[in-house]
């Protein structure tokens, strides 16, 4: 997975879709961080909420397919004033 395509990340929340783009080829069996800003598509900070972050790229057919993700962090509201947790 992801050695051939372009792989893509997608935010959805429970009113639909948030944010989405293009993360460029990666290289399968490797490990890839990212961190999502909190703003749609358009820039705009969300509110918060619960959102659905998925990650998909190509097999060796082609086809579309999920990645398998682990999703861990806090908050902006977690942070004091200190800038620490």
């Amino acid at each position: 997975w992801g050695d051939l395509g372009n792989d893509h990340l997608t935010v959805d929340s429970s009113l639909g879709l948030v944010h989405q783009e293009e993360m460029g080829p990666r290289k399968a069996g490797q490990l890839y961080g990212y961190r999502w800003t909190g703003m749609n598509s358009y820039d705009q900070a969300v509110k918060d909420g619960l959102y659905t972050i998925s990650i998909t790229g190509q097999d060796a057919e082609g086809n579309s397919q999920p990645f398998p993700t682990e999703i861990s962090g806090k908050d902006a509201a977690d942070e004091n004033i200190n800038g620490e947790y």
